[in-house]
């Protein structure tokens, strides 16, 4: 039933049927079980309806007891999936209040359990241009792609 919501949406963003029946959805948050909490986050952030989706993403984080690297993950992937790493921690900062982790801290632990795919993809966000980021995390970036052979990425 949310699939068939979701492409509503995408057809007519401004259909207010379909807006008024989402917040009926999304008032039962708590019978959200993991899965469906990550479907609706991404759903929602590809149509756009960031504020709904930082109401599931807190919901998820504070109710089902989600790593706060989990929770920055879906930050980093969802809300600002092709934007700069500043966004991110924005974005951070505004569902959480930058508790628990910050983008440093989020760039080391991908270096340190991430595939060969997850750490490419945080360094071509790197490469887009980033402030917060502490000298720490560039070793770590460096580091994991030269242990995977990739020194010259």
């Amino acid at each position: 039933h949310f699939l068939c919501l979701t492409q509503t949406l995408t057809q007519n963003p401004k259909d207010l049927k379909a807006l008024a029946h989402l917040d009926s959805l999304l008032s039962h948050l708590q019978s959200f079980d993991s899965v469906t909490s990550v479907a609706a986050i991404d759903a929602l952030c590809q149509l756009k309806k960031l504020n709904r989706a930082k109401t599931v993403l807190s919901h998820f984080k504070d109710n089902l007891k989600v790593s706060p690297y989990f929770a920055f993950s879906l930050v980093f992937d969802c809300f600002v999936k092709d934007g700069k790493l500043d966004d991110v921690e924005i974005q951070w900062g505004e569902i959480f209040g930058g508790c628990g982790v910050n983008l440093s801290d989020y760039v080391i632990y991908v270096c340190k359990w991430g595939d060969l795919e997850e750490v490419k993809r945080v360094c071509e966000r790197v490469l887009m241009g980033c402030r917060a980021l502490g000298r720490q995390s560039y070793l770590a970036l460096i580091g994991a792609l030269c242990g995977y052979g990739e020194g010259l990425v």
